[in-house]
């Protein structure tokens, strides 16, 4: 029989299959919303890396907090692409 578990994986796998490139913020809010871990860390670094900075609508999106985290690592970044050019 199916449990609920069972269920969850196969979605999570699916949305991994097919929806790994979607838009780095909407995989942020999906991974918060159902409390999927491993897709906060390859969407936040798809944000930081890349060229364009955070908008205000985007860091509205975010909240505050991870706002500011990844604007400090966004600017670590873009400091040090620029130093190893």
């Amino acid at each position: 029989m199916w449990s609920f578990a069972d269920i969850r994986s196969y979605v999570i796998k699916q949305i991994d299959d097919n929806f790994a490139h979607q838009d780095a913020l909407d995989m942020i809010e999906l991974a918060l919303k159902c409390q999927v871990a491993d897709w906060l860390h390859p969407s936040y670094v798809r944000l930081c890396d890349r060229v364009e900075p955070i908008t205000a609508l985007e860091g509205s999106r975010l909240g505050f907090e991870r706002f500011a985290a990844i604007q400090g690592e966004y600017g670590l970044r873009s400091v040090l692409k620029v130093y190893h050019a």
